[in-house]
This record gives structure tokens, sequence and C-alpha cells, in this order.
């Protein structure tokens, strides 16, 4: 992130963040909820229900709304490029820069 705005520019720049990670959020959940719906819309991940078994696009589904409603909530709050350069962090001793 380059810096934060400063003024009514930065209100507004947090309410954009705010509503945007409720969407995320919201899509998370829903996907989460109605993942048997989801899974018959969307085709099916040949790649996963051939090397995991059947039924493996479900969880995958529901592992990809779930990345989605934390990265909602990291996004929301802040704690996004902290979180991932802690996640990252193991990397820097093989990728020093």
């Amino acid at each position: 992130m380059q810096g934060k705005p400063s003024g009514q520019c930065y209100t507004i720049y947090m309410i954009m963040r705010i509503i945007l990670g409720l969407i995320a959020i919201a899509i998370g959940t829903l996907g989460l909820k109605y993942n048997f719906a989801m899974t018959n819309t969307f085709p099916r991940l040949e790649f996963f229900e051939r090397n995991l078994g059947a039924g493996s696009s479900y969880g995958i589904y529901k592992l990809l709304c779930l990345v989605l409603v934390i990265g909602g909530i990291l996004y929301m709050t802040g704690f996004g490029p902290g979180f991932m350069s802690w996640l990252l962090s193991p990397l820097k001793s093989i990728f020093p820069s």
C-alpha cells in the first residue's frame, strides 16, 4: 500500500474497505450455505474429482468460500498485509531480498 489518504479521502477510503469487506463476507457466507446449489450451477472441478475422489468439488468450493470470508475480515480490519507477512515469513530464508 502506498500510504493512507488524509482528511475526507481517508474517511471514504475506510468506508470503502468496510463495504468491500462486508460484501466479501456476505458472498463467502452465502457460498458456504448454498454450496450444493453453487456446485450444480458452476462446473465440477474435474481435476479434484479425479485425484481426491467423488464429491471433492463441494469441499474445494467450501474451502474457497471460507478463504473469501477470512480474506474479507482481514481486508476490512486492515490486518491483511501484517497477516500475509507473518504467513509468508518462513519463505524469507528461501527467497532473500
